[in-house]
C-alpha cells in the first residue's frame, strides 16, 4: 500500500518545503495580502504537507498498545473535525471566545491553546462516540451500507 519511496533524504525536503511555503507565503504579503490562500486546505503548500506527512507516518512502526488507541481515535478524529467546522460551531461557539489567550505570557498562551484542544477534542470525541452508537442502534449503518452497495452495483453497469 505504501510500497513508494517518494524522497530519500526525507528531513532535507521536509525542511526545504516547510521554509519554501513559508518564504512564498511572505513574498505574497501573508494573510493581509492574499487571505488564508497558501493556508487553507485546498492550498498547494497543505497537499505537499499531507504527501509529507503521509510519507513519514506510513513507515512508523508502532507496538501493539499504541495501534490500539489509534484504532480508537482514528474514527472519532474524523466525527471531531466535522463537528468543529461546522458552521454553527465554528461561527457561534468558538468565533471570537479565545481571543484574549494571546494577551498571556507565551508559556501560558501555549499551555491554554492545548488545554482547549484537547477540550474541543474530548468533547466532540464524545459527541461523536455517542451519534456512532446511535447510529448501530438505529441500525442506521446498516442501511447505508444497504443504499452504497445499491448504488454501486447500478454504477457499476453502467460502465
Amino acid at each position: 500500500m505504501y510500497g513508494w519511496k517518494f524522497w530519500k533524504h526525507d528531513k532535507t525536503v521536509y525542511f526545504s518545503m516547510a521554509i519554501l511555503s513559508f518564504a512564498v507565503f511572505l513574498l505574497l504579503g501573508g494573510e493581509q495580502s492574499h487571505g488564508r490562500v497558501l493556508i487553507n486546505y485546498p492550498a498547494p503548500t497543505m497537499l505537499f504537507m499531507g504527501i509529507a506527512l503521509l510519507n513519514i507516518f506510513s513507515r512508523l512502526s508502532l507496538n501493539s498498545r499504541i495501534i490500539q488507541g489509534v484504532k480508537l481515535f482514528a474514527p472519532l478524529t474524523f466525527g471531531v473535525y466535522l463537528i468543529h467546522i461546522h458552521p454553527f460551531v465554528a461561527e457561534y461557539l468558538f468565533k471570537d471566545k479565545f481571543a484574549d489567550i494571546v494577551l498571556n505570557s507565551p508559556v501560558m498562551f501555549i499551555g491554554k491553546i492545548i488545554i482547549f484542544s484537547l477540550c474541543i477534542y474530548l468533547v466532540c470525541s464524545i459527541i461523536e462516540l455517542v451519534r456512532a452508537k446511535l447510529f448501530e442502534l438505529l441500525k442506521l449503518n446498516v442501511l447505508a451500507d444497504a443504499i452504497a452497495a445499491y448504488i454501486q452495483r447500478h454504477f457499476e453497469k453502467l460502465i
